[in-house]
């Protein structure tokens, strides 16, 4: 039998590198438009869309749809793709508008690598309208791979900013998107900045100078131009990161009450999450959870609003693939708004809170102190969570401190909440103004010997 031996010869190889493109998102323009410069029919990506976007100079008539090709994907800049100039913002009204929508599939816009924290004056974010009116971004998914740290992360998914104190963002919605964010940040924020990630953030500065905040001025109409007023959130899907969804408005001092007179009143007014139906709701999900956390987190935080309408959403920090929060935790959180009038109903929510000493709320609410004919209504919630690793932490099921004229808290459901807390309570009230009837209260455990 013959042997047959193979000798390893030396063979030199090539290595091969190819380079790819980046990624882009064709756009389509349709509406027919009338605008100076005119819009061409169709751009090879939605950086080169928006830059021709934000040049017009003169918008005549038609409605401006920006279709984003099926299956693409795009990178922006760090801080963010922008809707909004000195010469677009002021043009953009109810019969000139401008639409984002997607063709159909899944069309993303991933996050660049951040720089910032949410004490700089230049966030980190993937897309912001500055100073922008009537705009619409319908099924876009927007991503944060960055996860490395809260640095690289982002500190928004979609920022609305003002451009000036007379021009803030008014009647803009944003419906039917995605957003993956990152828990990892949590950073403490330098005011009206939001601590850490959120998904959508609506604030009372500019970027560039978000870190301080601004005095509107008054445009002449209601809402006033000044203010981010009337802008809507519905049937948006959001995970993790810090926050959902996190407003923070002008600390408004006159013209307040249900219905303020537009030479006075410069608050923000009439904004909505998750509008009058359960279509209409948004689900934000694993919201917190950055590790060692330092500071609160929240699937929605509405800071000096007011006439706001919070219906119809779905919230749970932790889903299962979530982490249950280090710190303070609240699921809705009314902030402030001095004698304002509020809507917090219709939502589920369901928070799980993890550390010894930290409060736990599912609905907590100080929108609407100081009285003056103003009403908060909290009714028909369904309210569920724990808190397991609690000593001193309270937990509360719906909490309420405002002092509005009138407090109608009605039809609420607070089923299975279990912490060991020294104080549990299903609701805690502190307004003698307070009308309570048809709540259903049940399963609540807690082994605290406090």
């Amino acid at each position: 039998m013959k042997k047959f031996i193979f000798s390893l010869l030396y063979i030199p190889f090539f290595i091969l590198v190819s380079i790819t493109a980046n990624a882009q998102i064709p756009v389509t323009v349709s509406g027919s438009p009338v605008t100076t410069p005119a819009l061409a029919g169709s751009y090879g990506s939605l950086a080169n869309a928006l830059t021709a976007l934000n040049a017009i100079t003169a918008y005549t008539s038609g409605t401006i749809i920006f279709t984003c090709a099926a299956g693409s994907s795009e990178t922006a800049p760090a801080t963010g793709l922008v809707i909004g100039s000195t010469t677009l913002s002021p043009l953009l009204s109810a019969t000139k508008t401008v639409t984002i929508i997607k063709a159909s599939g899944t069309v993303t816009l991933n996050a660049g690598l951040g720089t910032a924290l949410a004490t700089s004056a230049a966030p980190d974010g993937i897309l912001r309208l500055n100073g922008a009116d009537h705009v619409t971004i319908d099924g876009i998914t927007f991503t944060d791979g960055n996860s490395g740290s809260a640095t690289v992360a982002m500190e928004f998914g979609v920022g609305l900013f003002k451009r000036t104190a007379g021009d803030g963002c008014n009647n803009n919605t944003i419906q039917n998107c995605t957003f993956n964010m990152q828990r990892v940040n949590n950073t403490a924020g330098t005011a009206p900045m939001i601590e850490g990630s959120v998904a959508i953030l609506v604030i009372n500065s500019s970027h560039g100078t978000a870190t301080t905040a601004i005095t509107p001025t008054n445009g002449g109409t209601l809402p006033t131009n000044g203010t981010n007023s009337g802008n809507k959130f519905y049937a948006n899907a959001i995970n993790n990161g810090n926050y959902g969804i996190g407003l923070s408005g002008f600390s408004a001092v006159t013209g307040v009450g249900p219905a303020p007179v537009a030479t006075t009143f410069l608050g923000d007014l009439n904004n909505d999450i998750g509008g009058v139906a359960l279509a209409t709701g948004n689900t934000i999900s694993n919201f917190g959870g950055a590790l060692s956390a330092a500071n609160p987190s929240a699937g929605i935080r509405a800071n000096n609003q007011w006439s706001i309408n919070i219906r119809y959403n779905t919230l749970n920090n932790n889903t299962g693939s979530g982490v249950n929060h280090p710190n303070v935790l609240r699921g809705i959180y009314g902030q402030a708004g001095t004698s304002a009038s509020a809507t917090i109903s219709n939502n589920t929510v369901t928070v799980k809170g993890e550390g010894a000493t930290f409060q736990v709320s599912a609905i907590e609410n100080a929108i609407g102190s100081t009285a003056a004919s103003n009403t908060v209504n909290i009714n028909s919630n369904i309210v569920a969570g724990e808190h397991l690793t609690a000593t001193t932490g309270a937990f509360y099921g719906i909490y309420n401190t405002a002092s509005a004229a009138a407090v109608n808290l009605t039809g609420n459901t607070i089923n299975t909440i279990n912490s060991l807390g020294t104080m549990v309570a299903g609701i805690l009230m502190s307004n003698s103004s307070t009308t309570i009837s048809q709540n259903k209260i049940y399963n609540i455990q807690s082994t605290s010997t406090g």
